[in-house]
């Protein structure tokens, strides 16, 4: 056991502080590539397209954090707070970008409703009263009226007034699809575990301290994230840019084969700093691009 546990901990390298630096950076070139987009190049421009396909990585592996923070945090208010405050500061940055007349598209959605939504909803599933898990449908029900307004603009050219761009999801249901695949998933491995440690007539605490639990953990994580942006590719190919690069994102799934399930490096300036990054980095670029343009 101890020689499998091992080899194990030598190629699964990846924790959650090395799959947020993977994230950061892939949605960093997203946005580079973004205002490419927006000031210079068309979507077909061999550095729009690398960039964003690059991009692709990043929120499949920012939903996934999410999942695992909302299960492992022992403070969902304060972890809730994070990011209902990074929620309020990004529509506010939103509206001066969309409404100030700095040449950025009206659907351009915020990320970090996708990301809040979806933590509520995994807090509200995971709960034993069945009457709070209902709640976990009222963020689905959001994600599916952002996808209907952008639809609706996309397909009829006009611009919805009852739900506001600033408010709504960035990737629309997708986000919340994969944050709650990643939680029933969840339930299904430790039902497989059940059955594998009843026929093997062990406790099932046991077998998931074994490197057969992150496994099939990692495999379903996969899972979630290939199905997810299936779906979402065919049902919302033409509805906006990305058009087939949205299939690059599948990828990221394979750098959850060598998540090894641990925290990793987390001093609070990384842990405070990678919120604020967000916001940071999206103003420091538009900046740039727009004082170049003019």
């Amino acid at each position: 056991m101890e020689n499998i546990e091992k080899e194990t901990r030598n190629w699964r390298f990846l924790s959650s502080f090395w799959l947020k630096v993977i994230a950061i950076v892939s949605m960093t070139c997203d946005h580079l590539g973004v205002m490419f987009l927006l000031y210079y190049f068309d979507a077909s421009h061999p550095l729009v397209y690398t960039l964003r396909i690059i991009g692709r990585l990043a929120l499949p592996l920012f939903c996934f954090m999410i999942h695992e923070g909302v299960m492992k945090t022992k403070h969902f208010g304060r972890y809730a707070l994070r990011l209902g405050i990074l929620t309020i500061i990004i529509a506010i940055a939103l509206a001066v970008m969309i409404y100030g007349n700095m040449g950025f598209p009206n659907n351009m959605g915020n990320i970090f409703m996708d990301l809040f939504l979806g933590a509520v909803g995994v807090y509200f599933l995971k709960r034993k009263e069945i009457y709070l898990k209902f709640i976990a449908l009222i963020p689905l029900a959001i994600a599916i009226l952002s996808t209907a307004a952008n639809s609706m603009e996309a397909s009829q050219g006009i611009i919805i007034h009852w739900f506001p761009a600033i408010f709504r999801l960035q990737y629309h249901y997708y986000g919340i699809l994969m944050i709650y695949g990643f939680y029933f998933m969840s339930l299904f491995k430790d039902f497989l575990l059940s059955i594998y440690a009843n026929n093997a007539g062990v406790d099932i605490e046991s077998v998931k301290e074994t490197p057969f639990d992150l496994t099939l953990s990692n495999l379903l994580a996969l899972i979630v994230i290939f199905v997810a942006t299936i779906i979402y590719y065919n049902l919302n190919y033409g509805l906006n840019e990305l058009g087939s690069v949205q299939l690059y994102a599948i990828f990221s799934g394979a750098l959850l084969l060598f998540y090894n399930g641990k925290r990793g490096y987390n001093k609070k300036w990384f842990q405070y700093g990678s919120y604020l990054y967000y916001p940071l980095h999206i103003g420091i670029l538009a900046l740039i691009f727009y004082l170049l343009s003019l």
